[in-house]
Order: structure tokens, then sequence, then C-alpha cells
């Protein structure tokens, strides 16, 4: 049985909370500067907005034994009909496999 979660675009990383938390992440990357945190933040909205219209993300997960430890993501998607739909009918990527092709999946951002 699949179910829809929600998430919300919400702008509550300040500059000095972002700090905070990846001091001393040596490993990754982070924003050296207050600018380049704000550029990065603005990116960040236009992407969520862009595969997000309403600022919502419909999210679909199902206990389907994809993975052996959670549930499997079939997609996340910009309206509630649209994630009905792939509740009613199944991942896009399910039914493509099942035909011997294989989504490639791309960073559009």
């Amino acid at each position: 049985m699949p179910i829809i979660l929600t998430d919300e675009y919400k702008e509550n990383d300040t500059w000095e909370d972002y700090q905070e938390r990846t001091a001393g992440f040596e490993y990754i990357e982070t924003c050296k500067t207050e600018a380049e945190f704000n550029e990065w933040i603005a990116d960040k909205k236009e992407s969520w907005f862009k595969h997000f219209p309403t600022g919502t993300a419909y999210r679909v997960h199902c206990l389907d034994g994809g993975a052996w430890d959670r549930p499997t993501s079939w997609g996340a998607f910009g309206t509630l009909e649209e994630a009905k739909q792939c509740c009613e009918n199944g991942p896009s990527w399910k039914k493509a496999a099942a035909h011997g092709y294989y989504v490639a999946w791309k960073n559009t951002t």
C-alpha cells in the first residue's frame, strides 16, 4: 500500500546556523562566505519551485519489498493528483524496468 508524504519549502536556515552546523566538515564542500550561502539558498529555492510550483512536494513511498530496510521511493510530484495517479498505477520507473528499459536519473538542477 503506497503512502503520500508532503514536504513544504521552508526558508529557515541562516548563515549563522549554517556555519555552526557545518563547522568541522572538512570532507564536504561548504559555502565559504555569506554571499555564497545566500546564492546557494536562492538556487535551492528556484530549483524547489521549478519542480514543486505550489511549494509542496508530494512524495510517494511503498513497502513493496524494493528495499529491505525502508520503504521504496516511488517518486516526488508537484501536485497531489500526480501523486495519487502514481499510487493507483505504480511508479513509471518500475513499469519501464519490467519491460527491459532502465531509467537513468538525471540531475536537472
